[in-house]
């Protein structure tokens, strides 16, 4: 999987800086207002959080460019099923040390059928093509946590937030915030605006002011309706 997003990485105008600690761990950087860095590393999630300082570490001594330690992000690639690594998933990327996380897992036989679909050239577009026909977006919302490669091309979409998909606006093809809230959904989540704005209503039924309420039961409550 490593290999294939390097080639989106590649395909992006992203130069490669360093390849550190082993084949698992590379560095890319790419020009811009502001360069922009990121570090691919395909490993275990578990016990990731206590070794990122290492890894932050040999980042800032592969590169010259003292803005790297404040402009990062790491996209971690593990081979596992999502549905069983989620509460992992999301521990991980709402660590807020060191780097901008993002995991990105799959399993064998959804990324060599995703391989088989794309082939070996002009990867990007072809991912860009994929994400962009309406048929492969209604399979990947009617098959949530599956492990298809449909599934796989969008979860690879949601994780490198710079690959550039978009519609014509006329509702053929998904745009990245229709796809962004099928996720949300698919994750059985809910915005914090509308958890609150529920946790406020339930605070009106049951009588009183807010200002009554401690800040503890309000975030209590909020939690709550949060998981539902």
């Amino acid at each position: 999987m490593i290999n294939l997003v390097q080639s989106i990485f590649q395909e992006s105008d992203f130069n490669m800086v360093e390849v550190g600690i082993d084949a698992g761990f590379v560095l890319y950087s790419r020009a811009g207002n502001q360069t922009e860095y990121w570090c691919l590393v395909e490993r275990s999630l578990d016990g990731f959080v206590d070794i990122q300082a290492e890894m932050y570490d040999e980042c800032l001594r592969s590169c010259s460019d003292k803005e790297i330690a404040k402009n990062i992000s790491l996209l971690l690639i593990h081979e596992g099923e999502y549905a069983d690594l989620c509460k992992k998933i999301q521990a991980i990327e709402e660590d807020q040390y060191w780097f901008k996380k993002h995991v990105l897992c799959y399993s064998s036989d959804s990324l060599t059928a995703l391989r088989a679909k794309i082939g070996d050239e002009n990867l990007l577009s072809q991912i860009v093509s994929l994400v962009s026909d309406r048929s492969t977006f209604a399979h990947y919302k009617e098959n949530s946590n599956s492990e298809s490669w449909q599934s796989l091309l969008y979860r690879t979409v949601l994780k490198i937030p710079f690959v550039q998909v978009g519609s014509e606006g006329d509702g053929v093809v998904p745009d990245l915030d229709e796809i962004r809230a099928s996720y949300v959904q698919k994750k059985n989540l809910v915005s914090f605006e509308t958890a609150a704005d529920r946790v406020l209503n339930i605070l009106e039924h049951e009588g009183g002011s807010i200002a009554e309420v401690s800040a503890e039961d309000v975030v209590t409550e909020l939690l709550g309706v949060m998981e539902q």
